[in-house]
């Protein structure tokens, strides 16, 4: 009974800075901010995190043409792209994580939990508490931080400071103004067949020529 049905405004906060920013600086700003975070989240970010873990360019470059072509829907500014800007956040967190646990750089745990090289990684649940409020993308952030943490376990590299930022980021997903009624909500537009048909990102990527040349060319 839609009669009964209670919207909850997933994305109040990505619509507050949208507003925001256009009072700010116009159309003409937020197009630039839309860029900036583009860069951002699909050239510095990426960029830095191959450079740090992969040697192989080509195959860096296919994996950044690839994200650019899963993402071409999206270019335009919508609450979508903060989502996208935060899940580049974690990824450079946890690509450094990654080498600081297991790469040129190793740190044993717990006996340097202290240690501000870990330490600054507890702004990974700041970054949900913020991403929460923006888009229901934080639940594949959230996916993706718990994939991390079992195949690290399934390696014999089980830390128990990566343990506590799931768990701390998980409890930050709650600072939003439905609690835990914002994950039922997400849960039940997922599993309507109306919603996934409505939108269009949740189709078949469009793997075409035209739509690979365009974003080769921006690339």
């Amino acid at each position: 009974d839609m009669e009964n049905k209670v919207w909850l405004n997933d994305q109040w906060l990505a619509d507050s800075l949208s507003a925001y920013l256009l009072g700010l600086g116009g159309l003409e700003g937020v197009k630039l901010i839309t860029c900036f975070l583009f860069l951002l989240t699909f050239v510095i970010f990426p960029g830095y995190i191959f450079k740090k873990t992969s040697s192989n360019f080509y195959l860096s470059f296919f994996f950044v043409i690839f994200a650019k072509l899963s993402a071409s829907i999206q270019f335009f500014f919508r609450p979508f792209l903060f989502g996208f800007f935060f899940l580049a956040i974690l990824s450079f967190y946890l690509s450094e994580y990654y080498r600081l646990l297991i790469g040129k750089e190793p740190i044993v745990l717990p006996k340097k939990f202290l240690d501000l090289a870990i330490i600054r990684f507890l702004l990974i649940p700041l970054v949900f508490a913020f991403w929460v409020n923006c888009h229901p993308t934080f639940l594949l952030g959230l996916l993706i931080l718990g994939l991390f943490s079992f195949l690290l376990l399934c390696f014999g590299r089980f830390s128990i400071s990566l343990f506590l930022f799931f768990i701390l980021s998980f409890l930050a997903t709650l600072l939003n103004p439905f609690g835990l009624d914002l994950y039922l909500q997400i849960f039940e537009l997922l599993g309507s067949t109306f919603f996934t048909n409505l939108n269009q990102e949740w189709k078949n990527l469009p793997f075409n020529l035209d739509s690979f040349c365009s974003i080769f060319i921006v690339a």
